[in-house]
């Protein structure tokens, strides 16, 4: 790890500010008038220390040479000497205030980039750990980044400014004292953005330990895991593995401090024997009467200000470079190329027909097809059942019918036009879709059955209407503010479901749309066979003349709702058909039904 700190150079760093024009354009999207405010306060902030030092000087000077003169002679110095005093607290508050609100303004701004970024990313992408990865440095790392930047930038400009203005002060006595003030802080900041790079190298290569680190404290501290962990004691396991990687944490960060203390140290103590040998060289003109009490003054202030600002100048620079590498994740990740959905293209106003034509699908980074040639056709008006043992691709074909994932090959016709042809907005308008792992939102009720239609969300008629669709009412009856409850216990007043419960809240959400197919993704996981049944025949009831496909283990619930059978095995579609079709063809399904039903019958070899 210490060779890469050698591994930074100066090409590195300039490369680094070119994300200058993109920093400057996301600050000037802003507030513009804000922007213009703040860096004028901040050229004015940069020259007051010069201006003080000179009125300083003049005053001073004033009140020496004064000798049988009027008291005009020092009061209008003295009057200058306020002035600026006042001027510099007058400043200094509205360069607080103007910040503080651009602040609020900009992370607003750079938290809704990111989740708009998101929003549009594909399934496929949040399944990619180098996208997730991306993004979750854009949101821990590098959401805080350019206001960092916009106050160094800012602070850079006051700081040159009034590196220049007092450097002149300096110069008109002692020319080639300035060199012993640059030379040091230079070098000094060359190794720092070294070791600032180190540091950077290091958060970047650790983002996925980091990861999981969150993820083993989120387990401990949710209540996603909290019956297992109490069960199978999973606590001091997870611990162990929190503080693991913490430690390694800890390691590598007290050694960046531990070389970066030493280095500032050295070169502090070389700083301070220079700025020694230059301040004994002002008193020396003083005590040879070579300048007055006010430029005695004035020298040694504009020495402390020279070193202050040429120290504060360079830590500057080196921090605008480190503050860029972060930032580059920011602009990585928003300019990473995504597949943006067409808003264009065939508008679906009822889907009529599903055909798939020997699709194919297997996931990113993985050699194997999930699905293998699968060829069916789905009308208006059946009911479809997908059967087959876990892993037999019902959930993966599900996605690929939901245009989840496009980069399949074979085709899949929607009314007989290609998927990749459609409007996706319209055709899934037209879905109410339960995956197997559907999501438990920690809001209200009412949020919770309303995200199926948001424009139906304050329409409670509609709302019951899906909730007794789902058989749900006994549910949302009992909530100590009926729809209007929280759910979950992430927020003060919720309240926890059984996974039957949310799995009936789901229902009503999907049922809150109007839709043409409806599809329910193992809703046995969550429902014990009688409420299962009641669901299935209630959605056949509810859709006919439309289109709708179950998935579920318990075949027993499917042979008479189902208009076809479509069976699974492999990620290949090895049979289809009617429950007595496929039963007295003694196949797979006979095998699966016969085995829940306890069925005696002579296996079939071949299954």
């Amino acid at each position: 790890m210490d060779q890469e700190m050698y591994s930074f150079n100066l090409k590195d760093a300039i490369k680094s500010f070119k994300l200058f024009p993109k920093i400057f354009r996301l600050l000037w999207s802003i507030k513009k008038l804000s922007l213009i405010f703040i860096v004028i306060s901040y050229i004015i902030r940069g020259l007051l220390p010069a201006m003080s030092i000179i009125s300083t000087q003049i005053l001073l000077n004033a009140i020496q040479t004064s000798v049988n003169k009027k008291f005009s002679y020092v009061l209008h110095p003295l009057i200058i000497y306020l002035s600026i005093i006042f001027l510099g607290y007058i400043i200094s508050q509205l360069n607080t205030y103007l910040q503080s609100i651009f602040r609020i303004d900009l992370n607003y701004k750079i938290n809704v980039m990111i989740l708009e970024k998101a929003k549009n990313l594909s399934l496929k992408d949040f399944e990619n750990s180098e996208v997730y990865d991306k993004l979750r440095r854009a949101q821990n790392e590098a959401a805080e980044k350019p206001y960092t930047v916009l106050s160094i930038m800012l602070e850079l400009i006051s700081q040159i400014i009034g590196f220049i203005s007092t450097l002149a002060i300096l110069i008109y006595w002692k020319p080639w004292t300035i060199l012993l003030l640059v030379v040091i802080p230079i070098t000094s900041t060359i190794y720092m953005t070294k070791i600032g790079y180190l540091q950077y190298k290091i958060e970047y290569e650790r983002s996925q330990e980091r990861r999981k680190a969150w993820y083993l404290s989120y387990l401990m501290t949710n209540d996603i895991a909290f019956k297992e962990i109490k069960i199978y004691k999973l606590g001091d396991y997870f611990i162990k593995g929190y503080k693991k990687l913490n430690k390694k944490f800890i390691k590598q960060d007290k050694k960046i401090i531990k070389k970066r203390t030493f280095v500032s140290f050295g070169f502090q103590i070389l700083d301070q024997i220079t700025g020694g040998f230059i301040l004994y060289l002002i008193v020396q003109s003083a005590y040879m009467g070579e300048i007055l009490l006010g430029d005695t003054l004035a020298y040694i202030r504009s020495l402390s200000n020279i070193k202050g600002n040429m120290e504060g100048l360079l830590t500057s620079i080196s921090s605008i470079y480190q503050n860029n590498l972060y930032l580059k994740q920011l602009f990585d990740f928003l300019e990473m190329p995504v597949k943006l959905e067409k808003s264009i293209g065939t508008s679906i106003e009822e889907i009529k027909t599903i055909e798939f034509i020997d699709v194919s699908f297997k996931y990113p980074n993985r050699q194997e097809y999930a699905l293998k040639n699968i060829s069916f056709k789905i009308r208006k008006g059946e009911t479809i059942s997908l059967v087959g043992e876990n892993g037999s691709g019902k959930s993966t074909l599900v996605k690929l019918l939901s245009g989840l994932y496009d980069d399949y090959e074979g085709e899949i016709l929607i009314n007989g036009v290609s998927m990749n042809q459609i409007n996706k907005e319209s055709f899934r308008e037209k879905m109410g879709i339960i995956f197997q792992d559907f999501t438990k939102y920690e809001l209200t009720c009412r949020e919770n059955i309303g995200l199926g239609n948001i424009n139906l969300m304050d329409n409670d008629v509609k709302l019951q209407a899906a909730i007794n669709k789902a058989y749900a009412n006994e549910t949302v009856d009992a909530l100590p503010k009926g729809i209007d409850t929280q759910l979950g216990v992430w927020f003060s007043g919720g309240v926890q479901l059984s996974g039957g419960q949310w799995q009936k809240i789901a229902l009503s959400r999907a049922f809150l749309r109007d839709a043409d197919c409806y599809i329910l993704d193992e809703p046995s996981a969550s429902l014990d066979p009688v409420s299962e049944y009641e669901i299935f025949q209630r959605v056949s009831e509810l859709t006919k003349g439309k289109i709708s496909i179950f998935i579920s283990h318990r075949l027993y619930n499917l042979r008479k709702i189902s208009s076809r059978i479509l069976v699974l095995k492999d990620g290949q579609l090895t049979e289809q058909g009617t429950h007595e079709e496929l039963m007295d063809l003694n196949g797979h399904y006979g095998y699966l039904y016969r085995l829940q039903n306890n069925i005696e019958f002579v296996p079939n070899s071949d299954i």
